[in-house]
This record gives structure tokens, sequence and C-alpha cells, in this order.
């Protein structure tokens, strides 16, 4: 058990072990969540544009901070650099417009 289970357990806090698949992610799925992200001036680095791009089996952030994303779930992921959790969300129709990143969230910019 890694020492920040341990201290949330000691807070009384409950405690839900992460469970990362090794499934590869779909392709088609990896493509609809890939793109590039901006986040609002609240971000580390206000205004910051994050690229997730589709590689086989997966995804990747590249830039600042680089690496790969553990999938969670066909809609969640870990940051393998900095382990902050990466959620994907969708608008009423079902299309991929924004990522959560840690508390932040950015929105899915569109290609012109």
């Amino acid at each position: 058990m890694f020492a920040w289970s341990r201290m949330w357990l000691a807070m009384g806090e409950g405690y839900e072990a992460l469970s990362i698949t090794n499934a590869p992610l779909e392709q088609s799925t990896a493509s609809e969540l890939a793109g590039s992200y901006q986040f609002g001036p609240d971000f580390y680095v206000p205004g910051a544009v994050m690229q997730i791009k589709a590689r086989e089996g997966g995804l990747a952030v590249e830039g600042d901070p680089p690496g790969g994303l553990l999938p969670v779930s066909d809609s969640e992921f870990i940051h393998r650099q900095h382990w902050f959790r990466v959620s994907f969300l969708r608008d009423e129709s079902g299309t991929v417009t924004r990522m959560k990143y840690d508390r932040f969230e950015a929105r899915k910019k569109t290609e012109k």
C-alpha cells in the first residue's frame, strides 16, 4: 500500500485502489479523444494548450508535461508523468468537447 493511501486511511477518508487496464484502446476511440485542449486562466500555465495524440493501442501527451496515458476506462486515464487523472467529457450529442486534467478543465479546440 502506498504512503498516500495509508495517510487517507489514517485520516478516516475512504480509499479506492486504482485499477489500470492492460487492454489496448480501440483506435477509433483514441482518434476521437485525440486533439488540442485549451485550459483557462486558472491552469498551472494559464491558457496552455495540451496536445493529446493517438498512438498504437492508446494515447500520449505531447509537449510539457509529456508522457503516456494509462487507461482506467475508455474515457478515463492516468497521466504517467505526474499521476494526474485525465477524463474526457462529452456533450449531450456524445461528442468529446472537454478534458479534465487533475482539477482543471480544458476545451477541445475545433479543427479549422
